[in-house]
């Protein structure tokens, strides 16, 4: 897959040992959950209704609670206290963050909706409603390493302003005509024809991510 966006400097992110082995982890609890729900108790339509809104949100669910923190803020101590918690701690364990987002974080104020955590490749079109079918239909043959190759190609997320939500080409599908062999940032053309506009990778961009962290402003917490 094309790594790169040359003309609006965005960059994808290479994801490390560790990070990899953690979407080995993420794969085994999601195979387990899917064969609990599909296969166990396949025929169940009372069940398999009842946990529809879990089966949309279990991978983000389980990310945002176990991943760790994104390595930017690791001078930031304010920052990840008061981000920390439920609700919020989302926000300090993406990969990619735009500028503007970065402000909002360092103010250490509530969010009040003003940021989102967002897919850049959509995981209900990508993963989710391919691991269900697939589960569904060949049950333990189709298993953990299949997922896991999954997360590793199409798990990338990241945290952008409300507004700059608002911008993008499109929601939960990537655009008309996307293969899996063009770059990851397709819904983000838009965004990047704005003037400063740029996803900083939370770990290879650590350092401009901080600078920014830790501007001068009269609204900073650090």
């Amino acid at each position: 897959m094309a790594d790169t966006v040359d003309a609006v400097e965005m960059h994808k992110t290479d994801f490390d040992s560790e990070r990899l082995a953690f979407h080995e982890q993420m794969a085994g609890a999601y195979h387990g959950f899917l064969h609990y729900t599909l296969v166990a108790n396949a025929g169940n339509e009372a069940l398999y209704k009842g946990m529809r809104e879990f089966r949309n949100k279990f991978l983000s669910s389980y990310f945002i609670e176990n991943a760790p923190v994104a390595p930017l803020f690791g001078n930031s101590e304010k920052v990840r206290k008061k981000y920390g918690g439920a609700g919020v701690r989302r926000y300090l364990v993406a990969d990619y963050y735009s500028h503007e987002a970065l402000k909002i974080l360092r103010t250490c104020r509530p969010l009040a909706r003003r940021l989102c955590f967002e897919h850049i490749l959509p995981k209900t079109e990508l993963i989710q409603a391919l691991c269900e079918g697939k589960v569904a239909e060949a049950g333990n043959e189709f298993g953990v390493a299949d997922i896991k190759g999954m997360l590793d190609s199409y798990w990338h997320l990241a945290v952008i302003t409300a507004e700059e939500h608002r911008e993008l080409l499109t929601g939960r599908k990537m655009p008309t005509g996307w293969t899996p062999k063009d770059h990851i940032f397709k819904r983000y053309e838009k965004l990047a024809r704005m003037k400063g506009f740029r996803l900083y990778r939370s770990r290879e961009d650590a350092k401009q991510c901080q600078s920014v962290l830790v501007e001068n402003s009269v609204d900073s917490c650090n």
